[in-house]
């Protein structure tokens, strides 16, 4: 008790809906924490399977697990934002953690020191284990993300993360489960999380580089953090659209002129439209179908890309080089080496 009442207050946060699947291992990995004064906030979106009864059992066990049940479902970023507003007052750092994430014992202890180290830190992030499930055999890939990050530096400057993260020279993961954030960042804005209908999966992102504009990013060199990626996430299905290149352009258009030079914003801007050709033109070989093609036709026409039918052959014939042309420099290779003239001695 000695030491609760030397600990800030943290407010964990977990919006869930039908998350009975990987629910009681989240809430679990919250009771497991090594640091002890924390709230834990349960929003449940009207889920109609077994999500209500866990967190039940949960809150009858331990009093600083609270269940809030919300009276009608809301969408996925809506309800992330309503989860927010229910922390403490005095709760000095919020934690949020998916239904389907997970955190290591030390995760709470490690983030709140750092933090405290570093006053001019809003965030607080650190390697993430991500999980991914793939295919129906359900096979599990394991990498942990983050480790571009300088080592061994606890405090990276905010504008020059932000830079560096959309000059891609170093990149981070902004998903919730892997951030502790000041609890009075996140009581200073009306949401904390962007629910505009034009951002598609990169709400995180737009939420941690408008953070960072303003305040430092804090960094533990230690996997305290798990994230998982399967079948039913709202991660795989973006994917399956092909959101990256429009989210990434997108981040550029709103945050290209608080971190980089109009020169660097050029180059960015240029590499990151190339990047998004050459996606499309391997994705003319990867029938897909009317959906896909309809969204991305939509995507570059509010981004200005001009991706015409004869620009997007062009980067499918460059792929196809691309792909194939190596082996045949190779062999070209080769065959100059071999037979190649003698040096005249």
């Amino acid at each position: 008790m000695m030491q609760c009442i030397n600990e800030p207050l943290v407010s964990v946060v977990t919006p869930v809906y039908n998350g009975g699947r990987y629910l009681a291992q989240c809430v679990e990995s919250v009771l497991a924490q090594t640091y002890k004064n924390w709230e834990y906030l349960i929003v449940d979106n009207c889920s109609t399977d077994e999500t209500g009864e866990i967190v039940a059992a949960y809150a009858r066990q331990d009093p600083r697990v609270r269940v809030i049940r919300n009276r009608e479902h809301l969408k996925a970023l809506a309800n992330w934002n309503n989860s927010i507003r229910h922390i403490a007052p005095q709760s000095k750092y919020c934690k949020i953690v998916h239904a389907d994430d997970w955190l290591f014992p030390d995760c709470l202890r490690k983030m709140v020191e750092c933090a405290e180290a570093s006053p001019s830190a809003a965030l607080v992030s650190s390697y993430v284990l991500l999980e991914k499930s793939t295919g129906k055999s359900h096979t599990i890939e394991r990498t942990v993300l983050n480790v571009e990050m300088p080592y061994p530096n606890p405090l990276v400057q905010g504008k020059e993360a932000g830079r560096s993260y959309l000059q891609g020279s170093i990149r981070f993961t902004f998903t919730p489960s892997s951030l502790l954030i000041r609890s009075d960042v996140v009581r200073s804005r009306q949401a904390l999380f962007d629910e505009s209908p034009e951002i598609l999966s990169a709400s995180d992102c737009h939420l941690g580089l408008a953070v960072l504009a303003q305040w430092d990013l804090a960094f533990v060199h230690q996997v305290l953090t798990g994230v998982r990626e399967h079948v039913e996430s709202l991660t795989q299905t973006a994917y399956g659209l092909g959101v990256t290149c429009p989210e990434t352009l997108r981040l550029l258009i709103r945050f290209g002129h608080t971190y980089l030079s109009a020169a660097e914003y050029d180059g960015c801007w240029k590499r990151e439209v190339a990047a998004y050709g050459r996606f499309l033109g391997r994705s003319m070989f990867a029938f897909r179908g009317t959906e896909f093609w309809n969204f991305q036709r939509n995507q570059w026409q509010q981004l200005g890309c001009q991706m015409s039918f004869a620009s997007l052959c062009v980067y499918a014939l460059r792929e196809v080089m691309g792909a194939f042309g190596e082996p045949f420099r190779r062999i070209e290779e080769r065959w100059r080496l071999a037979h190649r003239r003698p040096a005249v001695s």
